[in-house]
C-alpha cells in the first residue's frame, strides 16, 4: 500500500479543523462554512484518501466527529460509505448518537439503510429514539417498514419518538397507528405525549380547512387523525405546515 502523501494528509486535516472551530460560530456561518468545505472535500484525489483521512484525524475525537461531513461527500468511495456505517457502530453510545444527529441534521441519505439495525437493535435506547428522530426527518421509503413493525409493538419508550416520525411519513398506515395511540391513550415520556382527543385542551383552528390543530409542533389535526380532512388523501405531505401552525391551503 502506498503512503498517502504529505500534502493530503495536510488539506483533510485542515478541512477538519476547520470544522471543528466552525462549531464556535452561529448556524448561518457554520451552514456557509460546511458548504465550502463540501466543495473542497468533492475536489480531494481519490488515491490514497482514506489513509490520509486516518492519518489527518490522528487520536483527535473532535477531528473523528467532524470527519463524517468529510466521508458524505465521498458517496463514489465505497470505502467510505462503509467507514460511516463502522463509526454508527461504535461501542460508544455518545459517538453513535453524535454520528445519528449528523446523518439528520444534514440530510445524508445515503446511510439511512443504516439507520434500521439502530432502531431495531442498539442497546442504548437514546440512540434508538434518535435514529427514529432521523429516519422521520429523512422520510426515506427503506425506514418506514421497520418503523411500523415497532409501531405494531408499541413499544412504550419508544412511541413518542415514533409518533413523530410516523406524522411526517403521512401514509394511510401511519395514520392508522396514530389513530390508535390517541384512542387508547397510550402516553410516552418521550418527545411527544399521546392521549386521547376529547382530553385535549382547546385548539387553535386552521383558516383555511377549519380542522383544529394542537399547539405543539409533533401531532397531527383532529380532521387527520379522523379522517376527515379533505386534504389528507390529496396533500399527505402538508400535516408537517398545519402541525407548525402554517395556515394550510385547500387541494
Amino acid at each position: 500500500m502506498t503512503a498517502p502523501s504529505k500534502n493530503l494528509v495536510s488539506q483533510i486535516r485542515d478541512l477538519l479543523d476547520r470544522l471543528v472551530d466552525c462549531r464556535r460560530l452561529d448556524n448561518d456561518e457554520q451552514e456557509a462554512l460546511h458548504d465550502q468545505v463540501a466543495v473542497e472535500a468533492r475536489a480531494l484525489p481519490r488515491e490514497g484518501l482514506m489513509e490520509a483521512l486516518d492519518k489527518a484525524i490522528g487520536s483527535s475525537q473532535k477531528r473523528r466527529r467532524e470527519a463524517v461531513y468529510i466521508l458524505s461527500e465521498l458517496s463514489d468511495v465505497a470505502e467510505a460509505v462503509g467507514r460511516v456505517g463502522e463509526w454508527l457502530k461504535d461501542p460508544d453510545p455518545q459517538v453513535r448518537s453524535w454520528l445519528i444527529q449528523t446523518v439528520e441534521n444534514s440530510r445524508l441519505k445515503q446511510y439511512t439503510p443504516v439507520l434500521n439495525d439502530i432502531i431495531e437493535g442498539d442497546p442504548d435506547a437514546s440512540c434508538r429514539r434518535l435514529a427514529i428522530h432521523a429516519a422521520g426527518t429523512l422520510k426515506a421509503p427503506e425506514n418506514l417498514p421497520v418503523l411500523l413493525r415497532l409501531a405494531e409493538q408499541s413499544e412504550q419508550a419508544l412511541i413518542g419518538s415514533l409518533a413523530w416520525a410516523l406524522k411526517d411519513y403521512a401514509t394511510e398506515e401511519c395514520r392508522q397507528h396514530l389513530q390508535r395511540w390517541f384512542e387508547d391513550g397510550t402516553q410516552s415520556k418521550s418527545s411527544v405525549t399521546v392521549r386521547p382527543l376529547n382530553t385535549w385542551p382547546r385548539l387553535s383552528l386552521c383558516r383555511a380547512c377549519r380542522f383544529g390543530l394542537r399547539k405543539h409542533s409533533a401531532t397531527f389535526t383532529v380532521g387527520h387523525l379522523s379522517g376527515t380532512c379533505p386534504t389528507w388523501q390529496k396533500r399527505p405531505n402538508y400535516s408537517r405546515n398545519l402541525a407548525n401552525q402554517v395556515p394550510c391551503s385547500r387541494a
